[in-house]
């Protein structure tokens, strides 16, 4: 049973990454993770990032109808920063006000609408690739995300938009939603990052559902065999 994980930070180049790992090595499940930071990054209205050349922080205004989307142009997963987002604290109350106030006037210029149907065109183009090479297909709905209200209000919009939206059967969607289990939080204190009790919790839900999509396509004497390929999506 091999896993490969392909990870992702923008829309842009995501279907390619998919293409290329299946090219290596052919897969049988994808297990394709709905993440909240490509699709709020894109929400907000002032975007602060670090420039490919030199890691310089600059910002600049996220204009989808001016066409103007730096979040898209620059990838973080290459790019040099000089923070690193895994030490990043709780945020003061006036901090996590200005957060929330460059949500809303990103939402009022139409960056949310953009945004999501940004993604779900992605998500078309991964349910289209895994018909055409016969890949089964599970999508983990997004984390709740609670660092600050407006966050998590539109966390819980775009777990809701893809459940309506996505030409997929129920059974195939996996939610990500929960914000506590038996009475502990998932995320970590600064309500961006899931914690080690939220990956058991995914870990046992795609793991039933995996096992059951192994156990239709497989014959019972070849089930403990090496045969099935993974391909899953990095939080």
């Amino acid at each position: 049973f091999n896993v490969n994980i392909v990870r992702y930070e923008r829309y842009m180049n995501c279907m390619n990454r998919i293409s290329a790992s299946e090219n290596v090595t052919p897969v049988d499940i994808l297990v394709f993770s709905i993440r909240p930071e490509p699709f709020l990054r894109l929400v907000k209205l002032y975007y602060k990032y670090a420039d490919d050349t030199n890691g310089k922080i600059k910002w600049s205004l996220n204009l989808p109808f001016l066409n103007k989307i730096n979040p898209e142009k620059h990838d973080v997963l290459t790019t040099d920063t000089r923070f690193h987002p895994a030490m990043l604290g709780t945020k003061s109350m006036l901090r996590k006000v200005l957060i929330n106030l460059n949500y809303l006037f990103g939402l009022v210029i139409g960056n949310g609408h953009y945004s999501s149907q940004e993604y779900l065109q992605l998500l078309h183009e991964v349910i289209g690739f895994c018909k055409i090479k016969n890949i089964q297909l599970l999508v983990l709905g997004p984390a709740i995300r609670t660092n600050t209200f407006i966050e998590k209000w539109l966390s819980r919009k775009l777990d809701k938009f893809f459940r309506k939206s996505l030409p997929i059967l129920p059974d195939q969607y996996v939610s990500g939603a929960d914000l506590h289990k038996n009475g502990e939080p998932l995320f970590e204190k600064n309500g961006i990052y899931v914690n080690e009790k939220y990956h058991q919790v995914i870990a046992e839900r795609l793991g039933n559902k995996v096992m059951k999509i192994i156990e239709k396509r497989t014959p019972q004497e070849e089930r403990s065999s090496d045969i099935e390929k993974a391909l899953f999506f990095k939080y």
